[in-house]
């Protein structure tokens, strides 16, 4: 109540609308830019590129190797460093997105790891003559498809290869099961 009595009149404050976001439309600074290498959908800091070019490329380096030598002593059991090496192309290629050449090392990896295994009674599987084709002819396409990739170029998918490689890992599965359903 005011004076004498009489009622007041209610306050009321005017507040400014809060101000409108503001929207940044500047380009990323140049030293950011220059950072990133996009490489058909992918994009990747320069560090992780290269990491990713030396380790891919010595992986296939060393994998031809031992497919090579296993190829003349094809009763020994697959070397862990093989192994490893598909594991480590795989997550490699991954991680980075390339996934043309993750869809065939994938079930590449899957495949060493399988013939890692010992069937309970102590049988290994043992790879054909053309099943170590298979293997060369894989690695092959993925040398090639991480030069395009290197180059600058994406590389297309190689569903042939993907297959082939697929076929292999179901074969030496089958292997398995059967020594398995032996016992």
């Amino acid at each position: 109540t005011g004076a004498a009595g009489a009622p007041r009149a209610p306050v009321i404050s005017i507040v400014p609308p809060a101000p409108a976001p503001t929207l940044i439309t500047e380009e990323p600074s140049t030293a950011a830019r220059d950072d990133v290498r996009r490489v058909g959908p992918i994009e990747i800091s320069h560090g992780l590129y290269s990491v990713f070019l030396t380790e891919a490329d010595e992986a296939i380096r060393l994998l031809t190797q031992d497919i090579a030598e296993w190829r003349f002593e094809p009763l020994r059991a697959v070397i862990a460093g093989t192994v490893r090496r598909a594991h480590s192309l795989a997550g490699i290629s991954g991680t980075v997105g390339l996934t043309p050449v993750w869809e065939i090392v994938d079930p590449l990896d899957d495949a060493m790891h399988a013939l890692q295994r010992v069937a309970p009674d102590g049988v290994e599987p043992v790879l054909s003559p053309e099943q170590f084709d298979v293997l060369d002819q894989v690695l092959e396409r993925v040398r090639g498809m991480l030069h395009q990739f290197a180059a600058g170029i994406y590389p297309d998918a190689a569903p042939r290869e993907a297959q082939a490689i697929r076929t292999l890992l179901n074969e030496i599965n089958a292997h398995h099961a059967a020594h398995f359903e032996a016992l």
